[in-house]
C-alpha cells in the first residue's frame, strides 16, 4: 500500500495517473439483505487486495486452501438478536444477512494471507505457519455475483452462505472473460503451498 501511494503521488497529472487502479483495482458489493422482505441494501466498494483469514475467529482449525479462504471471505454473517438490522421497508429490527460479493476482479489480483492471530491463553500475538494450498489455475468465476449456485432464498446477486469452491479446468476455459488472467506453469510437480 505504501508503494502504491508513492506511485500514485508520482504519477499524478501524467498519462499513468490511473495505472495502479487499472492493474490492481477490483470491485465488490457490500450488502445487507433483510430475511423477511428480501430488501437488499448494497453499495459498491473498490479494492486493491483481498485479505484472507486462514484461521477464523473462535475456530480451532485453519483453512486449508486459498479457495476455501475466498469462500469464507464472501460468506455472509447473520445479524440477529442484539445485532439485528433495522429494515426501512419493514420498519422494525429484523434478522438479516450482511456480507460481501465480488463484482469484478482486477488484471493482477493480490491475495493477502492473514497469518497473525492472538492467543488468548498466552495473551500474545502468534504467527500461523500452517500450510495453505493454491491451484496453478484459480477459477474466480465461481466467486462473482450472479455465479450459478445451488438454489437459495438469497437473490442471485448475493452469494449463498456456503458454496463449493471446486470446479473443473473446463469451467475456467468456458468463462474466461470474467476470470483474472492465469499464468500457466510449464511442468507442475505437485500442488504448491504457501508456508
Amino acid at each position: 500500500r505504501v508503494l502504491f501511494d508513492a506511485l500514485e503521488e508520482n504519477f499524478a497529472g501524467t498519462h499513468q495517473s490511473n495505472l495502479i487502479n487499472s492493474l490492481f483495482q477490483g470491485k465488490m458489493t457490500d450488502y445487507v439483505l433483510c430475511t423477511e422482505c428480501n430488501r437488499l441494501s448494497a453499495r459498491p466498494d473498490p479494492y486493491l487486495d483481498i485479505p484472507l483469514v486462514i484461521k477464523p475467529f473462535g475456530e480451532t482449525t485453519v483453512l486449508k486452501s486459498v479457495e476455501e479462504a475466498i469462500s469464507r471471505f464472501i460468506q455472509p454473517e447473520i445479524l440477529q438478536g442484539n445485532d439485528s438490522y433495522w429494515c426501512e421497508k419493514c420498519q422494525k429490527k429484523v434478522t438479516a444477512r450482511k456480507g460481501l460479493s465480488f463484482i469484478s476482479f482486477p488484471y493482477l489480483l493480490m491475495l493477502q494471507l492473514k497469518r497473525f492471530d492472538f492467543d488468548y491463553q498466552t495473551m500474545r500475538r502468534i504467527k500461523l505457519n500452517d500450510k495453505v494450498t493454491f491451484p496453478y489455475f484459480l477459477d474466480l468465476n465461481q466467486f462473482l455475483e450472479g455465479a450459478k449456485q445451488p438454489s437459495s432464498s438469497v437473490p442471485s446477486s448475493v452469494p449463498p452462505v456456503s458454496s463449493d469452491p471446486k470446479t473443473s479446468p473446463s469451467t475456467a476455459e468456458q468463462s474466461a472473460t470474467a476470470v483474472s488472467p492465469a499464468v500457466p506453469v510449464t511442468s507442475p510437480p505437485s500442488e504448491p503451498t504457501l508456508e
